[in-house]
């Protein structure tokens, strides 16, 4: 009896250790770069160049990057990615990009409290009577990428946002 228990407790070790190898395979490795943006005017065309943002001062715009790689031999299910923006920060209406369409871009203005698509809405109390506004992109705290399908073996996806330095 011991002997089946036992047995029995190993397997089901064996497949929650698989369960969680599974797990782990979900998500894909992120990485984040930030990018100063330079605006120069060549040839009566505005040009931008990008240098890294190791420092940066107010008044500069910064270019956030995040790669989402899978570097398994199999596909990735949908996952989500989360950028949250700087308090020394505002984030640039329509900046966010994602790669292709593949992501649906969601936004937060109470710090991941909640997160609606673009433009946020929220309700208050004006004379006394509830009414909906509009939250301004600049009071936005946080961006969150839902991406759909699968992420390839191999492939990489990135997904971009810009916020101005106070």
């Amino acid at each position: 009896m011991n002997a089946i228990k036992t047995t029995l407790i190993l397997v089901l070790s064996m497949i929650g250790t698989l369960a969680l190898a599974q797990a782990v395979k979900t998500k894909p490795e992120l990485t984040l770069e930030s990018y100063r943006v330079i605006s120069e005017i060549v040839n009566g065309k505005t040009v931008e160049n990008f240098a890294k943002a190791d420092s940066v001062k107010p008044g500069d715009t910064v270019e956030y990057r995040v790669k989402a790689s899978n570097p398994t031999q199999a596909g990735l299910p949908n996952f989500v990615i989360d950028l949250p923006i700087p308090s020394s920060t505002t984030y640039l209406e329509n900046s966010a990009t994602n790669a292709a369409s593949v992501a649906i871009l969601l936004a937060s203005y109470d710090r991941k409290k909640s997160f609606a698509t673009p433009p946020l809405k929220r309700k208050i109390i004006k004379d006394g009577k509830t009414v909906e506004e509009t939250v301004k992109p600049n009071e936005y705290t946080d961006l969150r990428w839902i991406v759909r399908g699968q992420l390839k073996a191999g492939q990489t996806l990135e997904f971009k946002a810009r916020v101005k330095v106070k």
